[in-house]
């Protein structure tokens, strides 16, 4: 048994009682998932609080996974050079951080003049209206000329970005995905249960989702009828059964 805390959303930050039970039939299920299928060749940066649940059940699955994790320095300013020294192939973030790199991106990208800009354009316009329409992010002949400088942000080896905590801005999580080529997943869900209940999926091109649930949760709907919609009135694991 341990505690995680609540990140204090909606009141002071609380404390959950979880079992070792409940965070191993997470990480099977982690295991199970398509774009989650976390292996020994995976390399994380770690660097999120461990006492909120996000970063702890990353870092089990990941132990889990027989992978490779790496703690920061100790200094966010410094995560830039943690990235480049590190090079994970997985990188987990909250929106917050994912909105600075798409700033600074977007920054970078207006430096650009001449021809080089005209081309820039329509590279990521090319490849945003590819992902938009199809969910595919990466492009064979624009990623070797413009987005492989890109990936370096995130030390040039990420296969997969992963968001929680909060919703990403649509805009943020398309740009992201074809600056880094690689997709940008969310999680949904609370500390109660273990953290994230609903994934997104990787290949899906609808933003603004909470996606499919994870294969070790089950979840009743119920219908309020004055405002005519659904809520979860219902929601735990099976390992707590």
């Amino acid at each position: 048994m341990t505690f995680s805390y609540t990140s204090g959303t909606t009141g002071p930050p609380k404390g959950a009682m979880i079992s070792h039970r409940n965070f191993a039939s997470f990480c099977g299920a982690v295991a199970f998932n398509k774009d989650t299928g976390f292996n020994q060749n995976d390399v994380a940066l770690s660097y999120l609080p461990l006492p909120h649940v996000l970063e702890r059940e990353f870092l089990f699955s990941m132990f889990y996974a027989g992978g490779s994790v790496v703690y920061y320095s100790g200094d966010t300013a410094k995560l830039k050079d943690d990235l480049a020294l590190v090079q994970p192939t997985i990188f987990v973030s909250v929106p917050r951080l994912f909105s600075r790199f798409y700033d600074v991106l977007k920054a970078k990208f207006k430096e650009v003049q001449g021809y080089t800009k005209t081309a820039l354009d329509y590279a990521v316009n090319t490849k945003l209206s590819t992902v938009q329409s199809t969910g595919r992010f990466t492009h064979r002949i624009y990623d070797p000329i413009f987005f492989n400088k890109t990936k370096q942000a995130l030390g040039g080896k990420c296969r997969l970005m992963i968001s929680g905590s909060a919703p990403l801005l649509p805009d943020v999580q398309n740009f992201l995905k074809i600056c880094m080529c690689c997709p940008l997943i969310e999680g949904y869900g609370q500390t109660e249960n273990t953290g994230a209940a609903f994934i997104t999926d990787g290949s899906d091109p609808v933003t603004r989702q909470v996606g499919g649930p994870v294969v070790i949760f089950y979840f009743i709907l119920s219908q309020v009828l004055n405002l005519n919609w659904l809520i979860f009135q219902k929601w735990t694991t099976l390992a707590l059964m």
